[in-house]
């Protein structure tokens, strides 16, 4: 019991997690399950992802914004940080690769099975989508 609270904020400390931010995070409109490496190598199983509490990522090819929901994301590998953006790959389920870049302060939250998180996006190393979950009552 112990070791479990300890690494739980370990990874609290690790993400970036407040005591406000750990009594509520946002509760998206679909159920999408991760697997999220940050910049530490920690792996983290997680479920109710969402990126400010949207099911879509907002990034910009050239000076062109786009919304892709994550329904069509395969994986994201993120890259180098360039100013107030971080450069990103995109693997979309049809094969499609985009080279985008996308805000680096936007906050990502989820839950585990040992508790909730929050991380920046120019913290984070790759993100695997999983097929989404049928939606039910975040706790």
């Amino acid at each position: 019991m112990f070791l479990n609270n300890l690494i739980f904020f370990i990874l609290i400390s690790i993400l970036g997690l407040t005591s406000k931010e750990a009594q509520r995070i946002p509760e998206p409109a679909k159920n999408f399950k991760v697997e999220l490496i940050d910049k530490a190598g920690v792996i983290i199983e997680g479920e109710y992802f969402s990126i400010e509490g949207n099911t879509y990522i907002k990034c910009k090819m050239g000076e062109t914004q786009f919304f892709i929901p994550f329904g069509e994301i395969k994986v994201i590998e993120f890259e180098n940080v360039l100013g107030d953006e971080v450069s990103a790959s995109i693997l979309l389920k049809d094969g499609t690769k985009l080279d985008v870049r996308i805000f680096k302060d936007l906050k990502c939250y989820g839950k585990t099975k040992f508790g909730k998180f929050s991380v920046k996006i120019s913290n984070i190393q790759k993100l695997t989508f999983k097929t989404p979950l049928k939606k039910k009552k975040l706790k």
